[in-house]
């Protein structure tokens, strides 16, 4: 994986307020929406091309396999080998939602009350990123049977 030793020290996060009802009737929904919005705040998506990070593949859509969160993708597959990651083409700064659908860092909420994931994955991302990063943090996330 690549030696990288630039790491986000501010950001900020903001939030629309037209949704504030719906987040004070929903705390756990802000609270998604906050860890998804601080994952880029961190650097998830945002600087995997910037600063010599070359974390993604922009022609083809992909989160290269030579890094430390291609082996988890590789982990998470069953083949335990590196493996390019699927990224969404508009934005290349989530994962597929086609592919990942309710994990934390796709770009689609799910609805109020459906649990989104922070897998070991985008975990390994922010560990390329020269985060230390804990894989302990990491919550249960599997691809859906009908993946591509």
């Amino acid at each position: 994986a690549p030696e990288i030793s630039f790491c986000p020290s501010r950001g900020a996060a903001v939030l629309n307020l037209l949704y504030l009802d719906e987040y004070n009737l929903n705390p756990d929904y802000l609270e998604t929406v906050l860890r998804h919005e601080l994952g880029h705040v961190l650097g998830l998506g945002v600087i995997w091309d910037k600063r010599g990070n070359d974390l993604v593949d922009e022609d083809q859509a992909l989160y290269r396999a030579e890094t430390y969160a291609g082996q988890s993708y590789g982990e998470l597959l069953g083949t335990g080998l590196p493996t390019a990651i699927p990224l969404d083409r508009d934005s290349l700064t989530h994962w597929d939602e086609t592919l990942f659908d309710a994990e934390l860092m796709t770009p689609n909420a799910e609805g109020i009350g459906d649990a989104l994931p922070l897998s070991a994955m985008t975990i390994s991302s922010l560990r390329d990123l020269g985060w230390r990063v804990n894989y302990g943090a990491a919550e249960a996330f599997s691809l859906g049977s009908d993946r591509p």
